[in-house]
């Protein structure tokens, strides 16, 4: 049966575009019920102070959708939209009243301001992440324009039992405790999917305390910790250490060392677990954030001493571009693929050079922090300051662990174990060697 697409003016069941699409201005793009929609290629679909309204199938497929002009309401149609890519530009604030995911880029420029869950109609707007896709938000334009209201931002983990270094990409809530009735807000009500066990491929088991204070009894052992610079250790977020998850909220870029078991359908003795999507829903940070020995995340004053920090952006940051003072060029992250459980690497920037231990070409980690990662950085002198900037953010996603831009030689000692049949990297040293280079580094 078909249906009309209003402002193109022609009928069909099934639409196709391969060239860019300009409707007309102020007026809404629908897609009747019934109609299958797709972008083709690289295609941009602008709509110019109007919206869409989508009713029927809508597939962005590698393309991508431009809102410009004065505030609208994004979407008013009662089928959901993913977009690969989307843009918002132009005045005015573009409310969003449907449940829709991007699994590209999103861009927000000019004096733009999206509310993201339609003024609280409970409406999602999703940063998708599976195994193969990343959805990012891209840096904030100098003439302004962010996002507000609630987001839910996703984390794609593979099934494998595994240390990470991880921290959320929204924060649930302003406040450093929540009250009885807030705890969706909490780490309980998002990376454990609210104690839901019984859907698949979402959430985690957190283990290391009470029922009541929202940890998940196979174990009293406890599988999330923060980290204590004084002493240099890991400290288990355990009832026993006052610490829970049903009260406790998440902050963009307060990171944790959490051992993932996989979704909440398997149990802690899984050797082979599912996949999960830890989800956390909540704000974004916007702008630049700076890091000092007295702000909210506080870097050690103490020389030669590490702080545990997350990246605060749903975004891939440069770590070679962060303006740092009495901070290490090195920043050490985790790589689960490491050893049996996961294990350090170092990831140093050197003018152009970026250098990266234990060596094997195929590393993981790499200069790019990706969005909900963990790293630790070290002080090297009294008032050490970071900056994580709006222009350190990244479209490009670098596959390869070492990148340089000089000839420079290597020498690199790798230490394997064997476990069964295969070799395991488990830990390693590099040297780098360049008439650049003083003697004493």
């Amino acid at each position: 049966m078909k249906r009309t697409i209003t402002n193109i003016g022609f009928l069909a069941a099934f639409i196709m575009f391969s060239t860019t699409i300009l409707p007309l201005q102020s007026q809404v793009f629908t897609i009747g019920s019934n109609i299958h929609c797709v972008i083709s290629g690289n295609t941009y679909l602008v709509l110019n102070n109007g919206g869409i309204k989508n009713n029927g199938v809508f597939h962005s497929g590698n393309g991508t959708v431009v809102f410009s002009g004065a505030g609208y309401t994004i979407d008013t149609g009662t089928s959901a939209i993913t977009y690969n890519n989307l843009t918002l530009s132009g005045s005015g604030t573009k409310v969003n009243s449907n449940n829709v995911a991007v699994i590209g880029t999103v861009s927000v420029s000019g004096s733009t301001v999206v509310d993201a869950d339609g003024y609280g109609n409970n409406k999602t707007f999703t940063l998708r992440s599976t195994a193969t896709s990343l959805a990012t938000v891209a840096q904030a334009g100098s003439s302004g324009g962010y996002i507000t209201g609630n987001v839910t931002a996703e984390c794609y983990i593979p099934g494998r039992r595994k240390y990470r270094l991880i921290t959320s990409s929204v924060t649930t809530s302003g406040s450093s405790s929540l009250s009885v009735g807030q705890e969706a807000l909490s780490i309980w009500g998002n990376w454990q999917n609210q104690g839901d066990s019984t859907t698949g491929n979402v959430g985690t088991i957190i283990t290391g305390g009470s029922i009541a204070d929202g940890f998940d009894r196979q174990t009293p052992n406890a599988s999330l910790y923060t980290y204590d610079d004084v002493n240099r250790k890991y400290v288990g977020f355990t009832s026993g250490n006052g610490k829970n998850t049903k009260y406790t909220p998440l902050k963009a870029g307060v990171a944790f060392y959490m051992f993932v078991y996989g979704d909440r359908l398997n149990k802690i003795t899984t050797s082979s677990p599912n996949n999960t999507v830890l989800k956390e829903y909540g704000t974004l940070l916007t702008g630049d954030q700076s890091y000092t020995t007295s702000t909210s995340i506080p870097l050690s004053n103490v020389t030669n001493r590490f702080t545990l920090l997350g990246n605060p952006f749903a975004s891939p940051i440069n770590w070679a571009t962060l303006p740092k003072t009495n901070i290490s060029n090195t920043y050490w992250g985790w790589d689960p693929n490491l050893s049996s459980t996961g294990g350090y690497i170092t990831v140093n920037t050197s003018g152009t050079v970026t250098l990266i231990s234990p060596f094997t070409g195929t590393t993981g980690l790499n200069q790019y922090i990706q969005p909900g990662q963990g790293f630790f950085v070290k002080t090297t002198a009294l008032s050490p300051t970071l900056n994580i900037r709006e222009q350190d953010k990244v479209s490009n996603f670098n596959v390869n662990a070492f990148r340089t831009t000089n000839n420079i030689s290597l020498m690199a000692i790798n230490l394997m174990y064997n476990n069964g049949k295969n070799k395991v990297l488990a830990d390693g040293v590099l040297v780098a060697y360049d008439p650049l280079f003083a003697d004493s580094k």
